[in-house]
């Protein structure tokens, strides 16, 4: 496919920023679309002023303003009959970094056929109330999708296919205003338009007026999110089939959902409180009981197991797979609460703290051993009463380095040396190693498969089932030769916390004689410990996938320490 793109810019009373907006553009050599949408007479002017002073600039004007979406639609026609098959929106407040625009075209190079977005990243600038009210539409859009892949869907700075948007238009009709944005790329996502996005900085004072209608614009919004959940409905079976068949590795579903649900935590923390807090994020246990199939059935195929070995635990059915999507609804405001600086410590019992104490008066390292059970970063919050203590946190998916990100929005002091991994490798197990021998501490997660498909695994029994297991955190503790200790942090029913850190060994050793062995009786000793924590806390066991058939991976001979002995 021939790619040409060209910018459009809707304008309505805005002269402030327009001509900078349009020479920025410009600068990235595109052709200009400027669509006046019944401006005043000064905005007018300015535009006219703008497009004779460069032939690359095309000015297009409506007499009466007929909102922004007729604006857009009008750009986008105007883009087609002078042969453009994409075109740039952008807003003329001067909101968007146009130093972004040629990676928007990237995107749109590898992938010709999708709507590629912005994805805002806001500044101290933002109004609260504005941020707050776009997590609102999130929440319906993942719903109307039934997809968490719309990151955001009310972004000015967007890349249309200009033919496939013109046939949901005249298709389908889309709203004319402030609602055409959300309403076109859901639209597009229903047909089946790929839907991509671009992290951007957007900032509020620019001096621009806003051309929002607080209460017509949000009724007109509400009316558009009315339509789509009955358009939804009339397309459920195909949106479900759709859900069904991607079923994919663990690592490729992505954490998209629990890291927006986490920002939109912190906002509501900030606002509202706790108590504010839970019951904004209500909504997302609803939402993934109702609609996220795959979680619902991982949920419901956890607790047969758990109910199979032990008839007094939760047996499988909505109302606990409900509970057990609140649950992590609270952990995730457990942890906001925690990272906000609140006194967790008080509610935390911390038995074997003598063992972690010892360890920072002999400045000595070690590796910690976690697990998706529990909170492991309300514990991560908790170790914050040791500032002179250095924390490395493994990490397997981008998305991770996100969240970390946004909890440190919260507090810069519970930071983390986070350390993005496909697998455990020589050159990571070696720089480790070196920050280990410095006195500080590793922490990994031992209960998920590894992203790299090639990476090996090792079967143990797990709830009555073979389960397969890495051997990365044992490939580790092998080259680190460091004390080993699973770390767990849970919640008890009184809403108090407990803090588990066991001794595993004083070091371990995977001789070549018995390698095969000793990862064996690690991985069933790892297995073992996760089975007894899921008894005494059922509702506390996050890997909402299949977890004993988890796709995407192949276990293979578990030989992965071979090329890093060839380093020590």
């Amino acid at each position: 496919m021939s790619i040409r793109c060209c910018a459009l810019v809707p304008v309505y009373n805005q002269p402030e920023r327009v001509a900078e907006v349009v020479a920025g553009l410009r600068a990235h050599g595109l052709e200009c679309l400027l669509v006046d949408d019944g401006s005043d007479p000064d905005t007018a002017a300015v535009l006219r002023k703008v497009a004779a002073a460069d032939a690359g600039v095309h000015l297009c004007r409506s007499e009466i303003n007929r909102g922004k979406g007729m604006a857009v639609t009008t750009g986008l026609r105007l883009a087609r009959a002078r042969g453009f098959s994409h075109a740039l929106q952008v807003d003329a407040d001067g909101q968007h970094d146009l130093n972004d625009v040629p990676g928007l075209l990237r995107l749109v190079e590898a992938e010709p056929g999708a709507l590629v977005s912005g994805r805002p990243r806001y500044d101290e600038s933002v109004p609260v109330g504005r941020v707050f009210a776009r997590y609102i539409t999130h929440v319906w859009v993942w719903i109307e999708t039934l997809s968490l892949r719309i990151s955001d869907s009310m972004c000015g700075y967007r890349v249309y296919p200009v033919e496939a948007s013109l046939a949901v238009i005249d298709q389908e009709g889309v709203g004319a205003r402030m609602d055409f944005d959300t309403e076109i790329m859901v639209r597009l996502f229903w047909r089946g338009v790929p839907v991509r996005f671009l992290p951007t900085a957007v900032r509020y004072d620019t001096g621009s007026r806003s051309t929002f209608r607080l209460f017509r614009d949000n009724v007109r919004i509400s009316w558009m999110h009315t339509r789509l959940v009955f358009g939804m409905l009339g397309r459920l079976p195909r949106l479900l089939f759709a859900r069904r068949s991607g079923e994919r590795h663990w690592s490729r579903t992505g954490e998209r959902g629990s890291l927006l649900a986490l920002r939109l935590s912190v906002l509501a923390f900030r606002l509202l409180g706790r108590r504010g807090m839970a019951v904004v994020l209500f909504p997302a246990a609803v939402y993934f009981l109702l609609f996220n199939a795959r979680a619902r059935r991982a949920s419901m195929q956890y607790f047969h197991r758990l109910h199979a070995l032990d008839p007094a635990l939760p047996a499988p059915g909505w109302r606990n797979s409900f509970r057990h999507f609140w649950q992590f609804v609270q952990a995730n405001i457990n942890r906001v609460e925690a990272w906000s600086g609140a006194d967790s410590q008080a509610r935390t019992a911390f038995p074997d703290e003598a063992h972690f104490q010892a360890l920072v008066d002999a400045g000595q390292g070690a590796l910690f051993i976690g697990a998706h059970v529990g909170n492991l970063e309300v514990g991560r919050a908790i170790a914050a009463r040791w500032p002179e203590v250095t924390f490395n946190a493994l990490v397997y998916t981008a998305n991770a380095r996100r969240y970390n990100r946004a909890m440190q929005e919260l507090n810069e002091r519970f930071g983390a040396n986070l350390i993005l991994v496909e697998e455990i490798g020589a050159d990571t197990a070696l720089m480790l190693k070196s920050r280990v021998d410095a006195g500080e501490f590793v922490v990994i997660v031992g209960d998920r498969t590894p992203v790299a498909g090639d990476s090996p695994t090792v079967t143990a029994p797990f709830l009555g089932e073979q389960a397969r297991f890495p051997v990365g955190p044992w490939v580790l503790a092998h080259v680190l030769a460091c004390p080993v200790f699973f770390f767990f942090y849970m919640e008890d029913d009184d809403g108090g916390f407990r803090v588990f850190l066991e001794p595993v060994a004083d070091r371990i050793r995977l001789p070549r004689k018995d390698r095969d062995r000793e990862l064996q009786a690690l991985t069933e000793t790892y297995a073992g410990r996760l089975e007894t924590l899921a008894r005494q806390y059922p509702y506390q066991w996050y890997n909402f996938y299949d977890f004993w058939r988890d796709n995407g991976v192949q276990a293979t001979p578990p030989s992965p320490v071979a090329d890093l002995e060839k380093q020590e």
